[in-house]
Formats: C-alpha cells, sequence, structure tokens
C-alpha cells in the first residue's frame, strides 16, 4: 500500500471521524484520500486499513484516558506487550466481555468527572460575562 495510513488516520480522528456511521466514516475516509497525492481514494484496503484503524477501542480509551500501557494492561487483564501490539495494529484486538465492562466502568467514572468539570467551567463562563 502507497498510502500513509497514520497521516490519515491522524487527521480522521481529529475531524472525529471515528464516531461517524459506517458509510459516512468511509466517505470521509475516501475524502481524506483524495487529498494524498497519488492515492486511490477507491483503494478498497487503504480504506479497510484505515477504517479498521480509527475503530481500535483499546488505542481510542487509552488516548483518551491517558493511561499508560502498564494501566491499560492491569485494567483488559492482557499483557503489556499485548497492550503494545493492539494499540499498534501488531495483532487484532480481542476484547473479553469482562475487559469491556472494566472499560466502560472506567468511561464512565471519566463521563461523570467530565460533567463535573463542564459545570464548574459554566458557573465560570457566567461569572465571566457578568
Amino acid at each position: 500500500m502507497s498510502v500513509d495510513v497514520s497521516s490519515v488516520v491522524r487527521k480522521l480522528r481529529a475531524a472525529g471521524a471515528e464516531a461517524l456511521p459506517t458509510r459516512e466514516r468511509r466517505t470521509a475516509i475516501q475524502m481524506a484520500l483524495m487529498e494524498v497525492p497519488a492515492a486511490n481514494p477507491d483503494d478498497e484496503k487503504a480504506i479497510r486499513e484505515i477504517d479498521e484503524r480509527l475503530t481500535r477501542i483499546i488505542s481510542r480509551f487509552k488516548d483518551f484516558t491517558g493511561l499508560r500501557d502498564a494501566d491499560v494492561a492491569r485494567i483488559i487483564r492482557k499483557s503489556r506487550p499485548a497492550v503494545q501490539a493492539y494499540v499498534g495494529g501488531r495483532i487484532p484486538e480481542k476484547i473479553s466481555r469482562q475487559a469491556a465492562d472494566e472499560i466502560e466502568r472506567v468511561l464512565m467514572s471519566r463521563k461523570e468527572e467530565l460533567d463535573h468539570l463542564l459545570a464548574d467551567v459554566r458557573v465560570a463562563k457566567r461569572k465571566a460575562s457578568e
């Protein structure tokens, strides 16, 4: 594959494309490929690889939480090298039900923290506009 998929994935992640429905995500991938010189926006292999990288749960979880590989490994009950291989795309993600439950628990606790922080920011914003 002649396309640097890493740069395309970074660009799409910055745009929030991983949250799009499948068809819209595919269109976004094709549009991003159109901006890469000598890339074929209809290259199924490139589209599939970019889509797989965009929708990886463990790498997104690690990026969002800022946890170290060892911490993620403890949460999903895998080895640190396995986490590194998942994040690097060297092996396909295999997430057990128990690991998914733990990831969800951590994310929900972060969501609550984020909700409280947003509420505090809104209060500060109101005070600043007075």
